[in-house]
């Protein structure tokens, strides 16, 4: 799936060409939207079925490749929220998954059915590369990190929690990609 520069940088060409349609007010909780499916990597306890949850593909499974279910269960979220006051957290939790249906469907679905294990290693070490050099050519650091940090974390929906999304604002740095170069 991508990772935070990906997202961001999605999240961020979104708001530059379509805000006239979307209307975002409150951009700190769009981008603090736009990352939080993966804030349930800082639990204690993480597995896979959290994220399945956070993403919303929990009612299905992935390897059956019901994008339709999927895109539906990002439906259900978007209208549940549509007139609330954390609208714009939810179009950025909602535009997040999108690109990871996207990518799944797309890309790693066809890339893990042909290559072996060790290729799929570094297919995810590449696309950490590719993260560390969006970050870099975006500006992230001084462009969009500062605005994220402005955010205020809130409960979402029995998805994810305040502490997981303080630790991951927490963690929105360039130095946290932890990107192996080798």
């Amino acid at each position: 799936m991508p990772h935070m520069g990906c997202h961001l940088y999605i999240a961020n060409k979104i708001l530059e060409k379509y805000n006239n349609k979307i209307k975002i007010s409150n951009i700190p909780q769009y981008f603090l939207g736009t990352l939080s499916p993966d804030a349930v990597e800082f639990r204690k306890d993480f597995n896979k079925t959290h994220k399945r949850t956070s993403h919303l593909y929990q009612d299905f499974e992935r390897e059956n490749h019901d994008i339709i279910g999927w895109l539906n269960n990002v439906k259900r979220i978007y209208s549940k929220y549509k007139f609330d006051k954390i609208h714009d957290f939810v179009i950025g939790y909602c535009i997040h998954i999108v690109a990871d249906i996207y990518h799944n469907e797309y890309v790693w679905v066809p890339f893990e059915t042909k290559y072996e294990e060790k290729d799929q290693k570094t297919y995810k070490n590449e696309c950490k590369i590719v993260d560390y050099e969006i970050f870099k050519k975006e500006n992230m650091e001084k462009a969009i990190f500062p605005i994220i940090k402005q955010s205020v974390c809130i409960e979402f929906d029995n998805l994810v929690t305040i502490e997981e999304l303080n630790i991951l604002k927490n963690n929105v740095t360039i130095q946290n990609l932890q990107v192996n170069k080798k």
